[in-house]
């Protein structure tokens, strides 16, 4: 009997424009899964309608910079919110995606968070960057969301020729 292992693996991309849109940096790290997020997951799959958080709703950010935790369930120093302002999938990757217009968490950005909807928002995924950065006032930013179920090939080709495959993401 063939035993399968699926993996759940997430990477964050945070791409920073200047005041003219001109894109500036583009940072991407792999992040942490949260119990709280893993539990979210199973019960989507297996449909449980008291799964608390109902769908991926938005995306924090913040200066915390103490290491993820998988018992996380907030962000250490939040400094903005916003609502996920799209959401893809494609060969067993989801990707939720937001913007941060200017003037919107300004000053130091070094953590981030993807949350669910509900009156009590559960935090799915965290990551600490490992260069944390200065958002000015007169920038913006996108973050990405990736998770990625399964090791099979084609996605893993699919990371390679979409040049994720970077620092051992895949």
């Amino acid at each position: 009997m063939k035993e399968e292992t699926i993996d759940l693996k997430g990477i964050v991309t945070i791409n920073i424009f200047d005041h003219l849109g001109k894109l500036t940096r583009t940072i991407e790290e792999n992040n942490l899964v949260t119990n709280a997020g893993k539990n979210f997951f199973v019960n989507k799959i297996i449909d449980d309608p008291s799964v608390a958080g109902s769908a991926v709703q938005s995306i924090a950010v913040g200066s915390g910079s103490t290491a993820p935790t998988e018992t996380n369930t907030s962000l250490e120093n939040e400094t903005g919110r916003i609502q996920v302002s799209s959401i893809s999938s494609s060969n067993n990757i989801g990707e939720f995606v937001t913007s941060l217009s200017a003037g919107v968490a300004t000053g130091t950005i070094q953590e981030a968070g993807l949350y669910t909807s509900d009156d009590i928002p559960v935090l799915i995924s965290r990551i600490v960057l490992s260069s944390p950065f200065v958002k000015g006032s007169n920038e913006s930013i996108t973050v990405s969301w990736r998770f990625k179920i399964g090791s099979d090939s084609s996605t893993a080709q699919a990371y390679i020729e979409t040049g994720y495959v970077q620092s051992g993401y895949v």
